[in-house]
């Protein structure tokens, strides 16, 4: 995506350059929602950005996430998962809702055509 804006705006004559990190924040947004089953959202979303603010190349990164979220006192065992020690492997409840596929903008698979 940066590099189309980059070349949207040399086509007009113009420098961009990003100054900060950019990455898919997929796994960041998931604890987000993890921190807020803990009333740690807010901060959690607060020290992130100041990583990402700060110029922090690795703002992204699985160990800065673990770090982060364990600082603030969210379960190092919640943000692992407990399946093959995979960040965030396990079904977040805030994003799905308990058992009820479909939620958060997916939509339920109903096998029917």
């Amino acid at each position: 995506m940066e590099e189309g804006v980059a070349e949207q705006a040399a086509a007009e004559g113009l420098t961009y350059k990003v100054d900060r990190p950019a990455s898919n924040t997929f796994d960041l947004l998931r604890l987000v929602h993890l921190g807020a089953e803990y009333g740690l959202s807010g901060g959690y979303l607060r020290a992130m950005q100041a990583e990402v603010v700060s110029g922090n190349p690795d703002a992204f990164e699985h160990t800065t996430l673990i770090r982060t979220g364990e600082q603030l006192g969210i379960p190092a065992g919640e943000i692992r998962g407990h399946r093959n020690g995979r960040l965030l492997r396990r079904r977040n409840r805030c994003l799905r809702g308990p058992g009820r596929p479909g939620t958060a903008g997916r939509p339920a698979a109903s096998g029917r055509n």
